[in-house]
């Protein structure tokens, strides 16, 4: 065996030893949100892309698909809440890009409500209220899952790290890592 050809086989071992960041070029970011009875989504790619066409699939807990739909030119793609439980939505973006979102039976307006509280003994001399607190502590919640949905946004945005110099370094890692692997096995015919 001639020695560049082992040294070529060694690099290559050591380069799918030394750099698996090569599996992160496989990352898309996916963000899902309630509003009302619609669940909206948006999904990136780590260098902001939107996510063109990709598959959005909602399973239930147990993983059966209740629907499924293809995100828009912005990335973007809403449905009416299928069933108020714990939801998981996949994104497949295709070559392998994937992400999952959890929604749980909370988020999607599907708590207990609390229990009726006991009327008072007596009547109140005022005019009752307009509305209860379970429909005061209902209306409050829609409202800031409405006004706090971009804040959340960008916290799972700032979460998901960008494309940083060690993905490219060990994207060049495996490249040059399968080119010495060919050329080893080249060399050995």
């Amino acid at each position: 065996m001639k020695p560049v050809s082992f040294l070529c086989g060694l690099i290559a071992a050591a380069a799918f030893l030394v750099f698996p960041a090569g599996a992160f070029a496989h990352r898309v970011t996916l963000f899902a949100w309630v509003e009302g009875d619609t669940v909206h989504t948006e999904s990136k790619y780590p260098d902001g892309t939107r996510v063109r066409e990709g598959l959005i699939r909602v399973l239930d807990r147990e993983g059966r698909e209740l629907l499924q739909g293809k995100t828009n030119e912005r990335g973007e793609f809403s449905f009416p809440i299928p069933r108020r439980e714990d939801l998981r939505i996949v994104l497949e973006a295709g070559m392998g890009h994937r992400a999952d979102w959890p929604l749980t039976r909370e988020e999607l307006g599907g708590a207990e409500p609390p229990p009726p509280s006991p009327a008072p003994a007596q009547a109140p001399a005022t005019a009752p209220a307009a509305f209860s607190t379970a429909e005061l502590e209902q209306a409050l919640e829609k409202a800031l899952d409405r006004k706090l949905a971009p804040v959340v946004k960008l916290l799972s945005e700032l979460h998901e790290p960008r494309l940083r110099l060690a993905d490219i370094v060990g994207g060049l890692g495996w490249i040059l890592g399968l080119a010495g692997l060919a050329a080893w096995m080249k060399q050995r015919r």
